[in-house]
């Protein structure tokens, strides 16, 4: 009998298969801690999939990790709300991370009008997604097609274009 250990990836990038959700979970963590280690200021808040630690090698004093509605149960996460009313008041936070957050959101815009809203004027948003247009997106589609095909409950990811996304953020300036 084959022992196999616990899945560490997401229920919803199951659908990709077990080695390419071990590999996207992989590639994200080391894009992020890139990225992230020399972004400075005080207040930073991971929005969304709270079991991936994308502010691991930030060093702002103030990181929260917020699971969203969205979020199957995970573990420790600092606090939880809506992905589209953030209890943050505005221009109150130099980082916002969203890992796959918009592509699960029932409201991406909305997420985004709130991220713009709590960012500092010089703030910055760090937003991880599966292009669908990519090998790892047309993977992800397929598998939503299959799922609903047999009567299965669909998986709740929609791929966001990165010309969709990039006008999206340029209307929000």
């Amino acid at each position: 009998e084959i022992i196999k250990s616990p899945s560490t990836a997401a229920a919803w990038l199951q659908a990709l298969g077990e080695p390419t959700a071990q590999r996207v979970l992989a590639w994200g963590q080391a894009q992020t801690a890139a990225c992230l280690v020399d972004v400075f200021g005080y207040h930073a808040v991971q929005a969304g999939w709270p079991g991936f630690d994308a502010l691991q090698t930030n060093r702002m004093p103030h990181r929260w990790r917020a699971q969203q509605e969205f979020d199957a149960a995970m573990p420790s996460p600092d606090l939880s709300f809506d992905s589209r009313a953030w209890p943050w008041a505005a221009e109150s936070l130099d980082l916002v991370v969203l890992p796959h957050t918009l592509e699960r959101s029932a409201d991406p815009h909305a997420c985004l009008r709130e991220v713009e809203r709590v960012l500092i004027a010089e703030g910055q948003v760090c937003i991880i997604g599966i292009n669908p247009w990519s090998l790892w997106g047309r993977r992800l589609l397929r598998a939503q097609a299959r799922q609903s095909g047999e009567g299965l409950a669909p998986v709740p990811v929609q791929p966001i274009a990165p010309h969709r996304l990039r006008d999206w953020l340029h209307l929000l300036g």
